[in-house]
């Protein structure tokens, strides 16, 4: 269920070894205008890339040919796999990681802050966001088990590290109706540790708990694809998946930041079932927008295209 990663690096290098001779941006790209879903391709473009004036970038911006010639990372083959359709000798800025703050220079990162969540967004727009490290966080599922049969429990593995999971397991690790462990250094946390399991030991359960680490939670994107419940807090961060889009108790089941609703939420989709299953519904319909790889890597070029738009680099933009 989970990507090969083996699979995905060899991908990754056979993009940085292959001649950019035979890449041709404008046959992508030539009537994207007429697409009848443009209008929605410009929202996202837009949205991933916030820039709506001339930026300068500053002198240690690097030349797209670095993600090429850098040491291999999944976030130097994510970006190239895009990046490689453009001229190397343009610029830009690069936040590679887990980015969960609002970047001083216009840079390319795979996460920010929730604009809604930070009180100064006037650097907001420096953030554009691309598809990165896909491996880890792009992971869809198909689920064999349906919703009534799973079991009335909460399931969590993961490492427990920051103060808001401490804080999970505080409360909760000891609760009949979780089923949590720490899979993380086995230094820390000993009375929590557990195992770590696949994804598809996970999908017995009617609820999996969906904590964000030091950015977004790597597993939203699989528990939505799933036939379960995400159970978390509204979110502070976002990816290329737009979790800043996602409506709570439509998408996925919200709990108050301080956790303490968390029974009476889960009791209540054990009484109903079928709100339950209207969430699990809207969460499919969400996923659903990113399986056109197509369309993906349009959104991807245009993103870029604005970006090298925006920072004078390049005279006009397609939409």
């Amino acid at each position: 269920m989970k990507n090969n990663r083996f699979t995905y690096n060899l991908k990754g290098l056979i993009y940085m070894l292959s001649p950019r001779i035979f890449l041709d941006r404008e046959k992508i790209l030539h009537d994207v205008l007429l697409r009848p879903d443009i209008e929605y391709i410009k929202s996202r473009v837009d949205y991933y890339c916030q820039l709506d004036a001339p930026t300068c970038l500053k002198g240690d911006a690097k030349k797209l040919s670095h993600v090429r010639f850098h040491k291999g990372s999944t976030y130097h083959f994510d970006t190239y796999e895009f990046s490689r359709y453009f001229n190397q000798n343009l610029k830009a800025h690069f936040q590679f990681g887990d980015v969960n703050y609002i970047c001083p220079q216009p840079s390319f990162v795979k996460s920010r802050p929730i604009k809604e969540t930070i009180a100064d967004c006037n650097y907001f727009a420096h953030s554009t966001l691309l598809n990165l490290d896909k491996v880890r966080h792009f992971t869809f599922i198909k689920d064999p088990f349906s919703f009534d049969n799973k079991k009335n429990k909460l399931f969590y593995r993961g490492g427990v590290y920051q103060p808001h999971r401490i804080q999970f397991f505080e409360k909760y690790f000891h609760h009949h109706l979780c089923d949590l462990g720490h899979t993380g250094n086995k230094k820390v946390h000993k009375q929590w540790q557990k195992p770590k399991i696949s994804i598809a030991r996970h999908l017995p359960y009617k609820f999996i708990l969906s904590l964000e680490g030091n950015d977004v939670a790597s597993n939203l994107k699989w528990i939505m694809s799933s036939n379960s419940l995400a159970i978390m807090p509204k979110p502070k961060y976002e990816t290329w998946f737009m979790e800043g889009r996602l409506i709570p108790n439509c998408h996925y089941v919200q709990i108050a930041d301080d956790y303490g609703d968390v029974l009476e939420k889960m009791e209540l989709f054990i009484q109903y079932p079928q709100l339950g299953k209207d969430i699990i519904h809207n969460a499919h319909e969400y996923v659903k927008q990113f399986f056109d790889k197509k369309r993906e890597t349009i959104i991807a070029l245009l993103v870029i295209e604005k970006y090298l738009y925006f920072t004078g680099q390049i005279a006009k933009m397609r939409i």
